[in-house]
């Protein structure tokens, strides 16, 4: 079966993926020779899918899954390969968390209302403490990019109709400072380097641009593109991270699966496409990027919606495919365990998966009225 993941981790010294994948509840590692071993589930939590991994970090022996639905995360560790489920807050509210960053050995969280405060989760302690969104007042509508730590720093900008902002966190004096980005539209997304932010966006005047800022100076310098069929607008957000790499901005898109590189010097635009996806349309539809690691030789791209993990060579520029699969007999593991254990997260909304179930899964216990219910109930929304 293909893999399907928001996020993931990529472990050097032992040259292995671990995916928590959507194609079930389960954590898998996968190695070079696309061997799958299944690790266990991600459990304990209350809310029916907060077993959706928004984020993965690695400290020391020990990896930590950020759930998109709930603040707890699950804390993996590589030795015992035991699997340890942590609740750090409880809130009534709707929400999803959108970022998580490590900075310091202190987990900084964040959700897309503004209601709730940004949380700096301690390592060492286990305690929580918080981080007011300090003059954002106006909720409604409120979301953030994506953020990048920068020398204990962490930098995003909120998307707010008439009210952009790059925000930066000071994670030393734990403080948040804005700087109203008063010609933009709706922006992108951003990178930092070498004391520059970097932010792409859509101007005032309907067109596409990179603007840089120093983060020591006040003033920006505004870098029209020379491409002006690049659109951006605040329906659909098209692309989602910026990476620096020899004087060139490379922006990953969440739309059709196209890397579009822009040249700082001369606003030149070029876009790097995965042919092999390109003739897949339904992907290209449905194409979503979540998460992005920096590894040895270049970066992975982790997308729900592709089947597979992707590695981006900066060097040459080249787009890749991992057609990493999962054992079937490993995902019949999974779902006898997610029986086994009466977890409320059996079933997700991709009608093959559920197919899949129902066709080859063996299971020695009985199902009862109120988990054949629910079975019912998720197939009834997946349709």
């Amino acid at each position: 079966m293909n893999l399907y993941t928001y996020s993931g981790i990529y472990l050097a010294d032992n040259q292995k993926l671990l995916i928590p994948t959507v194609n079930c509840n389960g954590l898998f590692a996968i190695s070079k020779a696309n061997q799958s071993q299944y690790l266990g589930i991600f459990n304990e939590a209350s809310h029916p899918l907060a077993w959706m991994i928004v984020a993965s970090h690695q400290i020391d022996r020990e990896i930590y899954f950020f759930s998109f639905y709930q603040f707890c995360f699950w804390k993996f560790n590589l030795d015992t390969k035991k699997m340890e489920f942590v609740e750090y807050y409880k809130c009534d509210e709707s929400f999803l968390v959108t970022n998580v960053e490590l900075v310091n050995n202190q987990f900084w969280i964040f959700s897309n209302i503004t209601t709730i405060p940004i949380l700096i989760y301690d390592c060492y302690t286990g305690k929580v403490s918080n981080l007011s969104w300090d003059c954002i007042t106006d909720h409604e509508g409120f979301s953030i990019t994506k953020s990048v730590v920068y020398e204990n720093k962490i930098f995003f900008a909120t998307r707010k109709i008439n009210n952009v902002q790059l925000a930066i966190v000071d994670c030393a004096r734990k403080n948040i400072s804005y700087k109203p980005i008063v010609d933009a539209q709706n922006i992108d997304t951003l990178t930092v380097y070498r004391d520059e932010v970097w932010l792409l966006y859509l101007h005032n005047n309907g067109k596409t641009v990179v603007e840089r800022y120093n983060i020591n100076d006040e003033n920006g310098l505004i870098i029209p593109l020379e491409d002006s069929s690049i659109v951006l607008n605040d329906q659909e957000i098209m692309y989602y991270q910026l990476i620096m790499y020899n004087n060139s901005l490379y922006a990953f898109s969440t739309k059709d699966n196209h890397i579009l590189k822009i040249n700082v010097k001369n606003a030149n635009t070029k876009k790097i496409v995965n042919h092999q996806l390109q003739s897949n349309k339904k992907h290209m539809s449905e194409f979503v990027m979540q998460s992005i690691q920096k590894v040895e030789n270049g970066y992975l791209i982790y997308s729900p919606n592709l089947g597979y993990v992707q590695l981006f060579n900066i060097e040459n520029e080249e787009l890749k495919s991992l057609n990493f699969m999962i054992d079937s007999s490993e995902i019949d593991m999974a779902y006898n365990t997610l029986l086994a254990n009466g977890t409320q997260t059996l079933l997700e909304k991709n009608t093959d998966d559920m197919e899949y179930f129902f066709n080859h899964v063996v299971c020695k216990q009985k199902i009862n009225e109120e988990y054949s219910a629910l079975i019912g109930y998720k197939i009834y929304n997946s349709l």
